[in-house]
């Protein structure tokens, strides 16, 4: 349900991030600073986060059934890392959690800057 969640959020913040319109102040990025821009463009996030977690709640089914589909690949994905690395079933599982926390993260710091460098 994990990973159904990362792909969920990280396809859905993208759309809404660059769906919703753009505050007056954007208009006037070019003048200001990067980091003015980052912190204008971080102003964004918790709006953003708020329609996405609302849409959420209408696709938890859908995640839901795709992930008890999914089950047997993430088994299959967890017993090779477990293999590769020789590490127990709690340690693999626990370095999938943390790379999806970690890739998550990555994502929404790159969300904000790249649109601080770009727009």
């Amino acid at each position: 349900y994990g990973c159904m969640n990362c792909l969920y959020y990280t396809i859905a913040t993208a759309f809404f991030w660059f769906a919703l319109p753009k505050e007056a102040a954007s208009s006037s990025a070019v003048i200001l600073s990067f980091a003015d821009k980052v912190r204008m463009y971080a102003s964004r996030l918790p709006k953003t986060m708020a329609i996405v977690w609302a849409g959420s709640q209408v696709t938890k089914v859908p995640r839901i059934a795709g992930s008890l589909v999914l089950t047997p690949l993430a088994r299959k994905v967890i017993g090779k890392i477990e293999d590769a690395f020789g590490i127990s079933h709690k340690t693999a599982v626990a370095w999938c959690s943390a790379s999806l926390l970690s890739f998550t993260a990555l994502f929404y710091a790159a969300l904000v800057v790249s649109s601080a460098i770009l727009m």
